[in-house]
């Protein structure tokens, strides 16, 4: 069984909560938080993805298949769709 530190299941629990209060918001708060996460993973790129590479060298560390490592890893480029894709859901109609 996985253990999950208290940390995260603090941090997941916070997400639930927001996710319910951005579901009953109006559509300008949905795509005003959607352009401001886009906003926050281009400013955070290089801390996003310096984190993201010590999460894959302790996957590898830990033996997890490597098909499942490549899964894991982040660019600039993966970066950016993501971003790119908050930014083309806010564009959507509600």
């Amino acid at each position: 069984m996985t253990t999950v530190a208290p940390d995260m299941t603090e941090l997941a629990a916070g997400a639930k909560q927001a996710s319910r209060k951005l579901a009953a918001s109006t559509t300008a708060v949905r795509n005003a938080t959607l352009h401001a996460i886009a906003s926050g993973l281009a400013a955070r790129e290089n801390g996003i993805l310096e984190a993201n590479a010590r999460d894959v060298d302790a996957a590898r560390a830990a033996g997890i298949e490597e098909h499942v490592v490549e899964r894991m890893v982040l660019d600039h480029d993966r970066v950016e769709a993501m971003a790119r894709a908050c930014r083309d859901i806010a564009a959507l109609p509600d």
